[in-house]
């Protein structure tokens, strides 16, 4: 498997008012072949952790974690495991149902 062409970074800041940071991120990546050649897909998100104590921090995580699972299993796994001919994604429909549950 081919090692995604990505180069990605970080940076957070816990603001003006908190002692912690609430914020949480994520990239997938995923790195194939397909009829034009190399593929690299990824998806990168963050959320902003706002609320009280913790709650802004589980929140965050919450999300992402959600939306995480829903791209996995909707988008990135068919795109795997299919012959790539016989796949049709919406992928606004499951960003979509994704945010919604998160």
């Amino acid at each position: 498997m081919n090692i995604p062409r990505f180069t990605y970074g970080l940076a957070s800041e816990t603001g003006i008012s908190r002692t912690t940071n609430q914020d949480a991120a994520s990239a997938i990546l995923l790195s194939g072949t397909s009829d034009f050649g190399i593929l690299d897909m990824g998806l990168f998100m963050v959320a902003d952790g706002m609320g009280a104590d913790e709650d802004g921090k589980k929140a965050a995580h919450i999300a992402i974690d959600t939306v995480s699972e829903a791209i996995t299993a909707h988008i990135f796994q068919p795109l795997i495991e299919s012959a790539h001919d016989d796949i049709n994604l919406n992928v606004t429909s499951i960003l979509t149902a994704a945010v919604q549950k998160a």
